[in-house]
């Protein structure tokens, strides 16, 4: 019997930006194993890898090197996805930056 997560999430194509850690991690290994094709866009991941590829498939799962920030690297994604006729279903924008400070001055 499938679950929740596989009966609304399997064979759909998801995007996560930010998903090396944190909740986004969890939701990327979640949607992966109910069988989605997770897709993920990492700025600081790739330092645990050896090479220089802006892209590469770990465990089942497509990694971006990039930074959202900058509008070639999310260029060369979107070509990415196109010469590979991958079209999205579904974007998790979760990636973002922690301030830690005071709230007011």
């Amino acid at each position: 019997m499938l679950t929740t997560v596989e009966r609304r999430f399997r064979g759909k194509t998801v995007l996560i930006k930010g998903g090396t850690s944190g909740i986004c991690k969890a939701i990327r290994d979640e949607l992966h194993h109910a069988g989605a094709r997770t897709l993920v866009i990492a700025r600081d991941y790739k330092e645990d890898l050896s090479g220089t590829e802006s892209t590469c498939e770990i465990d089942g799962i497509r990694h971006f090197f990039a930074d959202i920030r900058s509008r070639s690297a999310m260029t060369e994604i979107k070509e990415w996805l196109g010469n590979n006729d991958i079209t999205l279903d579904i974007l998790i924008a979760n990636a973002g930056i922690n301030i830690r400070g005071p709230l007011l001055d």
